[in-house]
């Protein structure tokens, strides 16, 4: 199996951190595990992407690790429903994008009032340190390294820094 991006391994993972609430910790392994299981369509070098059919044409979207969080955990706020009840698949009709360049990153408009982006959102929601969205929101990460950084965090690890940084 290739690997990309940074090796989950390479970060200095701690106890010296509270752990992650166990309510960030259900809604990471849902979307995780969702991604995995090909339930939630992923593609983790785009906080939202449209996905074409054969015949190109638009027929949903996919959303990265962050991406997920955002969507899911805006729509069940805004709908007073659970994180886990809120439907996973969305008309390419009912989201509007906006994209950007290299120094805007897209956002997701979906009718709501809060528009951090997605990393931003998923980083408050789970309570993560920058540092640790940032190595596990990255573009390049493969699904295997996904579920890693879920088994790390679920043990109670936190990252402190990486090497370089």
């Amino acid at each position: 199996m290739q690997m990309y991006g940074t090796p989950v391994a390479n970060y200095n993972w701690t106890k010296d951190l509270e752990p992650l609430s166990q309510k960030a910790l259900k809604e990471m392994a849902f979307v995780v595990n969702g991604i995995l299981s090909g339930e939630l369509a992923h593609y983790q070098g785009a906080w939202h992407k449209i996905v074409k059919d054969k015949e190109g044409y638009p027929c949903g979207t996919a959303h990265c690790v962050a991406g997920w969080c955002e969507l899911l955990g805006k729509r069940a706020d805004k709908q007073k429903k659970s994180f886990f009840k809120v439907p996973t698949t969305i008309p390419v009709d009912k989201i509007d994008y906006f994209f950007g360049n290299d120094n805007l990153p897209e956002r997701l408009y979906d009718g709501f009032e809060d528009t951090r982006d997605a990393a931003d959102y998923a980083r408050e929601r789970w309570g993560m340190t920058s540092r640790e969205a940032n190595a596990m929101f990255a573009g390049d990460n493969s699904k295997q390294q996904l579920k890693s950084f879920l088994n790390r965090f679920e043990k109670g690890l936190r990252i402190t820094y990486n090497y370089g940084w």
